[in-house]
């Protein structure tokens, strides 16, 4: 069988030789090209969306998501594909906990003051013992920031499609509960994939909703935030927003976003970690052990 592997993927010796034992034969190629030779096995960001390579049998995902990828074309050819779910659930929590504790205890605030070695105390510090969290998309990522944030002492409740009780979370709402609830939250975390229910679902009167202290992260997807919405009440409403990813990425440079004192900005960059090449290899192997052998997929999608 031959794969071909994205070169991101960084396989020492010992596991290339596992790949090799199991009957693999192994091909690279650039991260994000489509793969379009003969093959058995892709392993990448990009399928190809239009023609299918000769033999392809499995495609292995390197992203939790999934939105850019012709499912229907891979359907029709009876090709299984399976995502990267698990893959980026511990960074992107850490990210999270990293960027409300900064906020909640006044860090960047001290750190301005060092700078022109001021010795202020601000007394605006919070705790998260207490606090009460809403996040939006009950997935790995999400069950994995509840159950940091549980830690802490903070109730943590999630959103999902229809409420369903999820490990790690308090209580679960269902989507349509979400006008009536986030005005009772101190810290809103969107982890919502992208799809016609998540477009534009923190508009402008979501954010009025909020509390006007309340902090609002995003590391799900960029089209799930209204940005002219946002925009409209950030001057007055929420303590900060940290944004992860955008609609339109890079952020247009002259967007006011890079400048309002309330915005923490990175540039899609919560997944980083010196552990990422092992939670993808922890995925990716195991699934092309169990193609080889014929077992069942973990994590399909079709």
């Amino acid at each position: 069988m031959k794969v071909a592997l994205a070169d991101i993927l960084a396989l020492n010796d010992d596991e290339l030789d596992y790949l090799k034992s199991l009957g693999y034969e192994i091909t690279t190629f650039n991260t994000f090209d489509q793969y379009t030779e003969p093959t058995d096995v892709i392993v990448g960001y990009n399928p190809p969306s239009e023609a299918i390579p000769d033999g392809l049998k499995f495609v292995q995902l390197l992203s939790a998501g999934f939105d850019h990828v012709n499912l229907d074309l891979y359907q029709d050819n009876d090709i299984t594909i399976a995502n990267g779910k698990g893959m980026y659930s511990k960074p992107i929590a850490e990210y999270t906990l990293a960027h409300i504790l900064s906020i909640y205890k006044s860090i960047p605030d001290y750190r301005s003051q060092q700078d022109f070695k001021k010795w202020n105390r601000l007394d605006k510090n919070k705790s998260l013992d207490q606090a009460t969290v809403l996040i939006l998309g009950t997935g790995s990522i999400g069950q994995e920031t509840a159950k940091l944030l549980s830690a802490f002492n903070a109730t943590v409740d999630g959103i999902n499609t229809n409420g369903r009780a999820i490990d790690y979370f308090n209580q679960c709402f269902p989507t349509t509960s979400l006008d009536e609830i986030m005005h009772t939250y101190d810290i809103v975390i969107s982890i919502l994939p992208q799809n016609k229910a998540t477009y534009h679902i923190m508009d402008q009167e979501q954010f009025k909703r909020m509390k006007n202290d309340a902090v609002f992260i995003n590391v799900g997807r960029g089209s799930s935030v209204n940005l002219d919405g946002l925009m409209a009440v950030l001057d007055t409403n929420l303590c900060a927003v940290v944004l992860d990813v955008f609609e339109q990425e890079p952020l247009d440079p002259k967007h006011p976003l890079w400048h309002h004192p309330k915005a923490i900005l990175t540039p899609h960059a919560s997944f980083e970690s010196n552990l990422i090449n092992t939670y993808r290899l922890n995925i990716v192997i195991e699934n092309l052990k169990r193609f080889a052998h014929n077992e069942a997929i973990i994590n399909k999608i079709i």
